[in-house]
């Protein structure tokens, strides 16, 4: 798993995200709860995303491992990485000691 920026949103679902200089499409994962389909997430461009490879994941119909693999879709977002700022446990020290 890496950790990705993203690019490029070309709808809810798919995007163009980058790692060390590297495009790649990506594809976030979906819920489906009834007949309705829902994305985990909002992501936009510049988000944090972690992002798992899945070679072949999704190829045209007419492709071949051999075709361009940036045609394809090879990747996943597992979920966006939201900034954050650390917090302190007041007394976390003797908390753990009672454990």
């Amino acid at each position: 798993m890496h950790v990705m920026t993203v690019n490029e949103a070309h709808n809810n679902v798919l995007f163009t995200v980058s790692h060390e200089g590297s495009e790649y499409r990506a594809v976030q994962l979906l819920d489906r709860i009834g007949n309705d389909i829902y994305a985990n997430t909002r992501i936009e461009v510049d988000d944090l995303v972690l992002v798992v490879e899945v070679p072949g994941l999704l190829l045209g119909p007419n492709m071949s491992k051999q075709d361009d693999a940036s045609e394809s879709v090879s990747h996943v977002i597992v979920g966006l990485i939201p900034p954050s700022d650390w917090h302190e446990i007041p007394l976390y020290s003797s908390l753990v000691k009672k454990l």
